[in-house]
């Protein structure tokens, strides 16, 4: 995507950083949402947090969890919320600038987590969003874009011999 192309380079590299590589996909794998104390079934808790994406700016979700029970010993997890972003100053490239937001945001999902090993076994997210992107011209001509985003993230743990 960025070869011969410095101007796209700098914009993905802001946003798609190691630290906010790891913040945005460490949220699936690395269970900061999971309760800190034990659970009833039925019981609910929210999880607020804040991911950094460089010029994208920051996206805010506000998730609220639930513990639905077992299946097949592992621990049936389903998760509502909001997503949004905080705009930072726009990005400047080529005597352009661009900027981004996010709202009306919805996120919603199922996950199965293994607790005797610590994993998800599987997990499902649905998300539904307004992005907004500014883009103001070198002729000073502003231009605005608005697109609908909608996504199915699935992840599923495999076993190495059943890749083979």
């Amino acid at each position: 995507m960025t070869e011969d192309n410095p101007q796209v380079a700098q914009m993905l590299e802001s946003f798609l950083n190691t630290d906010s590589f790891k913040r945005n996909f460490g949220g699936y794998f690395g269970l900061h949402w999971l309760p800190r104390k034990k659970v009833k079934l039925a019981e609910k808790w929210n999880v607020e947090d804040e991911v950094p994406m460089g010029a994208l700016g920051t996206f805010v979700s506000s998730m609220d969890y639930q513990f639905e029970g077992w299946e097949d010993n592992l621990a049936a997890l389903s998760c509502s919320g909001s997503l949004s972003s905080r705009a930072t100053e726009p990005l400047e490239q080529g005597g352009m600038t661009v900027g981004l937001t996010v709202e009306n945001g919805r996120i919603s999902g199922r996950t199965l987590f293994d607790p005797q090993h610590g994993t998800v076994n599987s997990s499902t997210l649905k998300t539904m969003a307004d992005l907004k992107v500014t883009i103001k011209g070198p002729d000073g001509v502003t231009r605005n874009m608005d697109q609908k985003l909608s996504q199915k993230y699935v992840a599923e743990l495999v076993r190495i011999e059943d890749l083979q």
